[in-house]
């Protein structure tokens, strides 16, 4: 049954995975859409939601109280530069979340929060597993500095204090993200699709819009501190992912090294990009009752190079 005039608040608006959730929920007339920007976003894409200029740490309680959120989507993280801004991020990130998860318990009736995470935070899996949801964190690359921003929610999640339920989406295909930057940018630039050091990284991979939608069902169908997995493909190995991709655009492929990938981006963006982490889930009837478009690899490179060239 369709929940009816509920607030949605979108946290990360100004994200990719953000735009994606507001992309899905504008067809969706059943709920009020309220959205947490920064100052450089295009208001006039928004114009339609109650939008919020502020970020995690200095969100006001008055902005929940006037609005009361039924679920959260908590989509944003912070960034940073190099590996000592992304701890600073990360330190000032838990401070924001424990402040904002505190904000959540002193309502009247506490929402759920979605929060989306990632794959890194499993860690590097060997080729005869697969994560499933309730594993062990054994957080890589990133992940590692990201955990100890999410870890407020993870407590709460852990202590049942908030009902808060983790999205873990795998490598997320869309026009921009990791895919420009690593595949599509290269291409451009070489006329080559790259894949990264062997090629026998196991990734989960799933389209943008896909994500955004069972991100949605994750609240629409899943039940109290639940998390998912969100990979509706079965795992592909990177060098058969750039093949496809090669294959759609009629191009070589190339190999980059793990060393040379280093030096380029530096030692935690090559361990993302090399990372293994095939995913699975316990949850299969979620992904059941979400209208996923795009089941394959090739459909989904197929629709997402469409849109980049469309874009030139």
């Amino acid at each position: 049954m369709k929940k009816v005039n509920e607030n949605i608040w979108i946290l990360g608006s100004n994200g990719f995975i953000g735009k994606s959730l507001i992309k899905v929920l504008s067809n969706e007339r059943n709920y009020y859409l309220h959205l947490l920007i920064h100052k450089n976003y295009n208001l006039k894409e928004i114009e339609s939601y109650n939008c919020f200029i502020a970020n995690l740490s200095n969100i006001r309680k008055e902005f929940f109280l006037n609005y009361p959120p039924k679920v959260i989507f908590h989509a944003t993280r912070g960034g940073g530069r190099n590996i000592f801004w992304r701890y600073i991020k990360a330190y000032h990130g838990n401070k924001a979340n424990q402040r904002l998860a505190n904000m959540m318990l002193g309502l009247q009736h506490p929402p759920i929060v979605i929060y989306v995470s990632g794959s890194l935070m499993y860690g590097q899996i060997s080729q005869e597993k697969q994560a499933i949801e309730g594993d062990s964190l054994n957080p890589y690359s990133y992940a590692r500095v990201y955990q100890y921003a999410e870890k407020p929610w993870l407590d709460a999640q852990k202590n049942q204090i908030l009902d808060v339920r983790f999205a873990r989406p795998g490598w997320i295909v869309g026009p921009s993200s990791w895919f420009y930057e690593f595949f599509w940018l290269p291409y451009k630039k070489k006329g080559k699709v790259p894949y990264y050091g062997n090629g026998n990284q196991l990734m989960s991979v799933v389209h943008y819009i896909d994500c955004a939608n069972l991100i949605m069902s994750l609240y629409e169908f899943g039940r109290e501190f639940q998390d998912l997995n969100i990979s509706p493909c079965e795992p592909i190995t990177q060098y058969d992912f750039s093949s496809s991709l090669a294959e759609l655009l009629a191009v070589e492929l190339e190999q980059v090294s793990f060393s040379k990938l280093k030096w380029d981006v530096g030692k935690i963006a090559a361990e993302a990009l090399t990372s293994s982490i095939p995913m699975q889930t316990k949850y299969p009837e979620i992904h059941t009752k979400t209208n996923i478009k795009f089941k394959s690899v090739k459909d989904i490179l197929t629709d997402v190079v469409a849109i980049l060239e469309h874009k030139k």
